[in-house]
């Protein structure tokens, strides 16, 4: 809710949440499919992509996809 509460109190910004799927680093744990290097190639997409009309107040996923609230 703080995501799209932002995104419509400044219109002129991109505000989305980003879902960075199971990775490795501590928080992932070593059970995580992913390694740091497979996330980085994939979380750059949706960021320079990402445009008011397409990301702004949404929860987007790794994938570059929208993630219903």
């Amino acid at each position: 809710m703080l995501t799209r509460k932002i995104a419509k109190g400044h219109p002129d910004f991109i505000v989305f949440a980003f879902g960075p799927g199971w990775v490795k680093p501590d928080m992932g744990g070593p059970d995580a499919p992913h390694d740091v290097e497979w996330a980085v190639e994939r979380h750059i997409k949706p960021y320079e992509s990402a445009t008011i009309e397409t990301h702004s107040g949404k929860f987007i996923n790794h994938l570059g996809q929208e993630t219903a609230w």
